[in-house]
C-alpha cells in the first residue's frame, strides 16, 4: 500500500508543572549497579526566625533552595491552653511532607513539627506555615539544607533513616536524643532542640550547628538545630528548663562510578503521515552507526481501538519493544530499542499486521556513548516510567528513582491526542516535537542529564508519557 507522508513540523520549547496517574515499573535484566563509595553530607542553613505574634498561620524567612537537594524544616509553636495543631507547610514550589511531630516542654502547649521537602525547579519565597483556625502565641522556625544526602523515594523519603523524639517535662538542664545504630557511619545525626526559655542552648561538643539558634521571649521559646557524622547521641544543655529534642538520621548519598562518558541523543527521523495504513516506514533513509543504541518511538491511531502492538524491522537491527501504552483508547505509544555491529543504511518500518492505523508519528534516537552490553544492548536501559492521563489535563508528568550513575540520561517520550505543541519542563532539551494534523497526533523526545522527574505542558489534551533511564558507558 502506497504512504503518503507528511513533513512533519519540528518545535524546541521550555517550561513546568504536574497531576495524573503514574505506573513506575523497574526494568528487569540489567545487572545490578557496581557497588559505590557513600558520600560527605553538608549543611547549609537557608534560614531561622521567630514571632511572638498571635495567629492562625506564620509566613518565616524567605528562602532560595538548590536544585535536587532535600530541605527539613523544624517549626515549633506554643498555644496558651489546649493541645497545638499540626501545622501545614506550603511554599518555594515545593512539596512539603510531614516527618513527625511532638509536644515539646510542657507536655501539651508547645509542639515542634518536621517537614521535608526537595525540589528540581524551586523558587525562591517564604514558606507559610497554617495552624487552621487555632491561634498560636509564639512560632520558632529552622530551615536547613542537605548536600550529599540521598534523595531517593517520593520527596526524598529515602533521606530519613529514622526519627526519635524525647521531651522533658520539668527542671532539667539538658536533654537526650538517642537514634538506633546508624545504617552507615557516613549518615548524619541532625537534632532540633526546644526548651521552653529565651536563653541559650549549647550543641553538643561532638556535633556542629548548621543553623543559628532562634529564641523569643514573649510566651518563652528557643529552637537549635545541630548535626554530625556517625553519631548516635546528641547531648545540647541549657539553663534549667522544660525541654525536648528530635532526632533524624540523614542517609548519605551512593557517589557515583568515576569515568563515565557523557550521552548527547541525536535524532535520526521523524516522521508524520494521515494516510490510513496497515504499516508505516520512515520518511527518509537512516544510517545508524554501529555498536550504537538507537530508540525508535511511534504512534498510531485506530479508528476505534489500538489494542496492537506494532513490529519493527530495517537497517539490519533487532529491535525490541522497551514499553508500550494506550493514551485515550485510540492512540497507543511503543517505544523499540534497536543495536547491531554492522547495519546497513535504509528505512525502518512498523507493522500492525492486518490493522488498519489512521495516522502515524515516527521518531528514532540515536544514543552514543551509552551502555551496548546485554541482549540487543538491553542494559543501555536503567529503569523505565509511563503515565498517562484522560483529556482536560494539561501535563504528564512523570518521576524515575534515582540514577544509577550521575552521567546518565533521561530520555522522555510524550504523545497527545491532538497536534498541539509540548513544552518541555525545565532542565530537558527538545529533539523533535512532530504532529500529524488530520488525525490529531503529537509526539515529542526531551532528554537531560541525571534528571529524574518531567513534567511537559500543552494545551487542554489526553496523553502519554514513556520516560527511560539510560546508563552511560565506562570510559576505556
Amino acid at each position: 500500500m502506497p504512504i503518503n507522508l507528511l513533513t512533519p513540523s519540528i518545535r524546541v520549547k521550555g517550561s513546568e508543572l504536574a497531576v495524573g496517574r503514574l505506573s513506575s515499573l523497574m526494568r528487569s535484566g540489567p545487572a545490578a549497579p557496581t557497588t559505590a563509595a557513600r558520600g560527605t553530607i553538608t549543611w547549609a542553613s537557608l534560614g531561622s526566625g521567630s514571632t511572638s505574634s498571635d495567629g492562625t498561620l506564620v509566613s518565616g524567612t524567605v528562602i532560595t533552595p538548590e536544585p535536587n537537594k532535600p530541605v527539613i524544616i523544624a517549626i515549633s509553636s506554643q498555644v496558651g491552653s489546649g493541645t497545638p495543631n499540626t501545622p501545614t507547610a506550603a511554599g518555594c514550589g515545593m512539596t512539603w511532607t510531614a516527618i513527625t511531630n511532638s509536644p515539646m516542654g510542657t507536655g501539651t502547649l508547645d509542639k515542634i513539627t518536621l517537614f521535608r521537602g526537595i525540589s528540581a525547579n524551586p523558587t525562591a519565597g517564604p514558606i507559610v506555615f497554617d495552624f487552621g483556625a487555632q491561634t498560636q502565641q509564639s512560632f520558632t522556625w529552622s530551615i536547613v539544607q542537605a548536600t550529599g544526602a540521598d534523595i531517593s523515594g517520593s520527596n526524598a523519603a529515602g533521606a530519613i533513616v529514622q526519627t526519635v523524639a524525647n521531651n522533658q517535662v520539668g527542671n532539667v538542664t539538658a536533654v537526650t536524643g538517642t537514634l538506633n545504630a546508624l545504617e552507615h557511619p557516613t549518615n548524619h545525626h541532625l537534632s532540633f532542640t526546644v526548651i521552653r526559655a529565651n536563653a541559650v542552648i549549647t550543641r553538643d561538643s561532638n556535633f556542629s550547628s548548621p543553623a543559628s539558634a532562634v529564641s523569643i521571649g514573649s510566651p518563652n521559646q528557643s529552637l537549635a538545630t545541630f548535626n554530625a557524622a556517625d553519631r548516635t547521641t546528641c547531648v545540647p544543655s541549657f539553663a534549667t528548663q522544660s525541654a525536648g529534642i528530635v532526632s533524624l538520621e540523614i542517609k548519605s548519598a551512593t557517589n557515583f562510578d568515576p569515568v563515565r562518558r557523557t550521552i548527547t541523543p541525536l535524532i535520526l527521523n521523524s516522521t508524520a503521515s494521515s494516510t490510513d495504513g496497515t504499516s508505516i516506514a520512515t520518511g527518509a533513509t537512516l544510517h545508524p552507526s554501529p555498536n550504537r543504541v538507537v530508540y525508535a518511538a511511534v504512534v498510531n491511531r485506530h479508528a476505534t481501538n489500538a489494542a496492537v502492538i506494532p513490529t519493527a524491522t530495517g537497517c539490519n537491527m533487532t529491535w525490541t519493544v522497551e514499553r508500550s501504552i494506550v493514551v485515550s483508547g485510540a492512540a497507543r505509544l511503543t517505544v523499540f530499542r534497536g543495536i547491531s555491529s554492522a547495519p546497513t543504511s535504509g528505512l525502518v518500518t512498523f507493522d500492525w499486521g492486518v490493522e488498519t492505523q489512521t495516522s502515524f508519528v515516527i521518531s528514532i534516537i540515536s544514543c552514543p556513548n551509552t551502555e551496548i552490553s546485554g541482549a540487543d544492548g538491553g542494559d543501555a536501559t536503567v529503569q523505565i516510567i509511563e503515565n498517562s492521563v484522560l483529556a482536560g489535563n494539561t501535563t504528564v508528568p512523570g518521576t524515575l528513582s534515582t540514577f544509577e550513575n550521575e552521567n546518565n540520561i533521561a530520555l522522555a517520550f510524550t504523545v497527545l491526542a491532538n497536534n498541539n505543541a509540548i513544552t518541555p519542563s525545565a532542565g530537558f532539551t527538545e529533539l523533535t516535537d512532530a504532529n500529524i494534523g488530520a488525525s490529531s497526533t503529537a509526539l515529542q523526545v526531551a532528554w537531560a542529564k541525571n534528571l529524574t522527574s518531567y513534567s511537559p505542558t500543552f494545551t487542554s489534551s489526553a496523553a502519554g508519557l514513556i520516560m527511560i533511564e539510560v546508563k552511560s558507558l565506562l570510559a576505556a
